[in-house]
């Protein structure tokens, strides 16, 4: 059986496209290609479920996991910790 990532539609994907060097941007058109290749991907939820796990706590996040950006994934972080802020 095949790992849920070996599914991805980003395999093959260049890392500066899913990783990019400016992910300190705020603008999420860096993440672009990325997003796009995430909208119809058969794995994405276990992606993100991934991402949200090894990241867990940390502010630095990186590249685009499921379908999110850094920026998106730490705000659904934070909400969850902290519901009563949002």
């Amino acid at each position: 059986m095949n790992a849920w990532w070996e599914k991805g539609n980003c395999v093959g994907a260049s890392t500066e496209t899913m990783f990019p060097e400016q992910c300190s941007i705020t603008s999420e058109r860096v993440f672009r290609e990325a997003l796009d290749l995430c909208k119809n991907c058969v794995v994405r939820l276990e992606c993100l479920q991934f991402a949200m796990e090894m990241e867990s706590g940390q502010r630095c996040r990186y590249g685009v996991w499921g379908g999110m950006t850094p920026r998106q994934r730490w705000s659904m972080w934070r909400d969850a910790e902290n519901p009563a802020a949002t």
